[in-house]
């Protein structure tokens, strides 16, 4: 089963959701609200994440960015920000079962600083997260 989450503006796939084919029917279980779909999805052997995104996105300089992906497993994850012309900007790793790194649905915010802590400023920046052998990667935009 999918949900779609308005925040994210795309489908997520709901974890634990399995087909009870003995009585016909599909078994869910999510505090998210929305719309709901039935689709079949096989995830790739190996895979580990999908449905990387932020919001709000592009996000106001003097505000935070959250950044959403969905793990099908616990798994450490590595985020890392680069500016346009590939610096570094900002790096965050997330331990397998704690913060960023649990099975299901995870937000990771960022405050829209550099590594120093000073504010980065207007532009596009690189997301790039990295969870077990799976590499995704997003733009987030700042703005004024």
């Amino acid at each position: 089963a999918f949900v779609y989450i308005a925040a994210f503006k795309s489908w997520i796939l709901v974890p634990d959701s399995r087909v009870d084919a003995v009585n016909n029917r599909l078994i869910a279980s999510t505090e998210e609200t929305g719309l709901f779909t039935v689709a079949e999805y096989s995830p790739a052997e190996g895979e580990a994440m999908f449905n990387l995104d932020a919001y709000p996105n592009p996000a106001r300089l003097n505000g935070s960015a959250r950044i959403h992906y969905l793990l099908l497993k616990d798994t450490g994850v590595r985020i890392v920000l680069y500016d346009c012309n590939g610096g570094l900007v900002w790096e965050k790793d997330c331990i397998s079962g704690g913060y960023g790194g649990k099975r299901g649905l995870n937000e990771v915010e960022w405050d829209l600083k550099n590594g120093s802590g000073a504010a980065v400023e207007t532009g596009m920046y690189i997301c790039v997260v990295k969870a077990g052998e799976l590499t995704r990667k997003t733009k987030i935009g700042i703005k004024k």
